[in-house]
């Protein structure tokens, strides 16, 4: 009889021991509420930040690209002209610098 008490005892024993000390199960569930509950909001997020690109794009696609190749055609030309008078006075600065010769200029002042 005492082979089935100590095996009564060593069943209670380890019962005790499971519920206070194993946590796993608990943890387990926990983790996956938690997971649940992750995907579930950062899906809602996500959702909600790919509609509102595809109205930010569709509103550029039609608005915005019509206004900016009309400022372009209007303005390019006139920045290219300044773009040219600026590389032209560019070039006398440094044509004007290789011909600068600062031995004669001291020799006139001699």
């Amino acid at each position: 009889m005492s082979g089935t008490s100590e095996n009564n005892i060593v069943k209670e024993v380890s019962a005790v021991w499971s519920r206070l000390f194993d946590h796993r199960p608990f943890l387990q569930g926990e983790i996956n509420f938690f997971v649940k509950e992750f995907e579930e909001k950062r899906g809602e997020r996500e959702v909600e930040k790919l509609f509102e690109i595809l109205e930010k794009s569709t509103e550029i696609r039609d608005s915005q690209i019509d206004k900016v190749k009309h400022s372009s055609e209007t303005t390019l030309p006139e920045l290219q002209e300044i773009l040219n008078q600026s590389n032209q006075l560019s070039d006398q600065v440094i044509n004007a610098r290789i011909a600068y010769d600062p031995v004669s200029v001291l020799l006139l002042r001699s």
